[in-house]
């Protein structure tokens, strides 16, 4: 592939600590949301050959079950059973939103995925999860806990509340979502991230791969479950 050339940081923890990028982390939250609206602007019908192969792409309004049936197979094709994650999973099941018709979905938007420079948001990276599916589902992945890098009482990205992203982000055209919808994806993204995360240590422990990287990262799975329970019982906000 040939690429253009983007200048920035991308180390979420630097982002959030360099004194040099102080000034743009006063307009990544507004930067960002503004991001995120322009990617939800891009329907099935504007962009027909964008043919995603993700399992959970939609071109309809089942966003919703082609989410739970991509979670339920991470689940399932773990060697070992997780009872917390699998009663995050009922819960979901039990409580899913309101669907809606399919918008881009870029997958993987949160810290670590952002180019930063001195002025704010350089680039959006790593576009290999985009799919057709609901708006609120990068909105609550860019609230999991993991991708604050220490900051945790700033739920987006370790930048600013959910509030503030939230009303940025309609500000700059987003699509409309209700607190209740946002929580719903903010769990099942924990849920997500904590099997991805059992999931990659066990490369190391099939023998596949020798990476003490991947053999660590088993640790977030238990973070992850205990955040998706919390969550629960928190409610929406």
């Amino acid at each position: 592939y040939l690429m253009t050339w983007a200048e920035g940081v991308a180390i979420a923890a630097k982002v959030l600590r360099d004194p040099r990028l102080e000034q743009a982390r006063a307009h990544l939250p507004q930067q960002l949301a503004a991001a995120l609206a322009t990617i939800h602007r891009v329907v099935p019908d504007r962009a027909p050959e964008f043919r995603p192969a993700s399992p959970q792409s939609t071109t309809g309004s089942d966003a919703i079950d082609a989410s739970l049936r991509f979670t339920r197979h991470n689940l399932d094709t773990l060697p070992d059973a997780y009872p917390a994650l699998e009663i995050g999973f009922r819960w979901l099941s039990d409580h899913r939103p309101e669907d809606r018709a399919a918008h881009l979905v870029h997958g993987d938007f949160r810290m670590g995925n952002f180019l930063v420079t001195p002025e704010g948001l350089g680039a959006v990276l790593d576009w290999e999860f985009a799919h057709w599916g609901s708006p609120a589902a990068d909105l609550g992945w860019l609230f999991v806990r993991d991708w604050r890098f220490g900051r945790l009482d700033k739920a987006a990205g370790g930048l600013v509340d959910r509030a503030t992203f939230l009303a940025a982000y309609a500000a700059a055209g987003g699509q409309p979502v209700t607190p209740e919808e946002v929580h719903w994806w903010e769990i099942l993204g924990n849920l997500r991230w904590a099997a991805g995360a059992a999931h990659q240590t066990q490369r190391v422990l099939s023998g596949a791969e020798a990476d003490l990287e991947l053999l660590v990262i088993g640790r977030r799975a238990c973070e992850m479950a205990y955040e998706a329970l919390r969550l629960i019982d928190l409610g929406a906000r």
